[in-house]
């Protein structure tokens, strides 16, 4: 399957303040929510892209694809939300 990952700068503005641990140097260090996250400086470069993937069972990550792990939450959402027309919208 292709997912599309958040951008780097989207990742940072979520997870950084959630983080239990967040260390910055060429790469991240991330303790968030019991997981560890490594991402170097090559899967960094991937961020906001398109990579295929497939799932698997980990404890830090939930899926493998281009040479790297990644997790569900680095994705976009897969389905985007949709408004609804109100009631006064849709009257004519």
């Amino acid at each position: 399957m292709i997912r599309k990952l958040k951008t780097l700068k989207e990742f940072k503005d979520e997870f950084k303040p959630l983080a239990d641990r967040w260390v910055e140097y060429e790469y991240y260090c991330i303790e968030y929510n019991n997981m560890i996250w490594i991402i170097d400086t090559e899967k960094i470069k991937k961020f906001g892209t398109e990579v295929e993937v497939k799932e698997i069972y980990d404890k830090d990550y939930t899926h493998y694809g281009k040479g790297f792990f990644w997790h569900e939450l680095w994705f976009e959402p897969e389905f985007k939300k949709i408004e609804f027309l109100s009631m006064e919208e849709v009257e004519i």
